[in-house]
């Protein structure tokens, strides 16, 4: 079967543009911050698949979180880092002075960071992330991404699945240290959206513009097998 040209050009172009999306979507990228959740791969409290994890709150106020594989030697993550990754997975912490790492901002607050999010049980029954007391953060504006915090007794403890917004002090877990209430300094409303995944998002994309692909090669299709057949008179 002989492609038409038009056609031919139209596949090759969007050979070209799925490349480059995946490309995008696998790109290695750098995140620097101040650790707020480390689990060290097949240690207590990692993922059934024995994968560890990091979470670090960046100078701009969001957070990043990035998988340990399991069987991989990483030393405990504490501080400000810099690790590259690509997707959600770690290809390794990059030392100061390396290409890559970006120097700690000097007016970066360190110990404590104000984040908002939504209330949620806290699913780790032991390790250091574990405790009576403590709860997990979810949504955008947290430090956390799915990482934990304690609730001092001084403080009452937030309702699950309510809207909260906080000044933490960095660890693991971070401890809650004020509550912050709406109409106070710093306080950040509610957002309806909670995913922060920008590999989702190019992936989510790339599916789509295949699927537009393939729905316009059928109505292509369908329009030529609508055309009435030629019928040429042989001598």
């Amino acid at each position: 079967m002989r492609l038409a040209p038009p056609l031919i050009s139209v596949l090759c172009s969007v050979a070209i543009t799925l490349a480059a999306l995946a490309g995008l979507a696998s790109a290695a990228t750098v995140g620097c911050g101040r650790v707020t959740t480390f689990v060290g791969p097949n240690a207590t409290g990692s993922l059934p698949s024995g994968d560890g994890w990091v979470i670090f709150a960046k100078a701009d106020g969001t957070s990043e979180k990035v998988i340990l594989r399991s069987g991989t030697p990483v030393p405990t993550l504490s501080g400000y880092i810099c690790i590259a990754s690509e997707g959600v997975y770690s290809t390794g912490v990059i030392p100061p002075g390396a290409p890559g790492y970006i120097p700690e901002p000097a007016d970066f607050v360190t110990g404590t960071g104000l984040y908002c999010g939504t209330v949620a049980t806290n699913p780790f029954t032991s390790g250091q992330i574990s405790g009576p007391r403590t709860l997990q953060l979810t949504g955008p504006l947290n430090a956390f991404g799915l990482g934990v915090f304690r609730v001092p007794a001084s403080i009452e403890l937030p309702a699950i699945r309510s809207y909260f917004c906080g000044r933490f002090e960095v660890g693991a877990p971070s401890v809650l240290v004020t509550v912050l209430r709406a109409g106070d300094p710093g306080y950040i409303a509610s957002l309806p959206n909670t995913s922060t995944s920008s590999d989702g998002s190019a992936v989510a994309l790339v599916v789509a513009f295949a699927l537009l692909v393939v729905v316009t090669l059928t109505l292509v299709g369908l329009r030529r097998a609508r055309q009435p057949a030629k019928i040429s008179f042989g001598a």
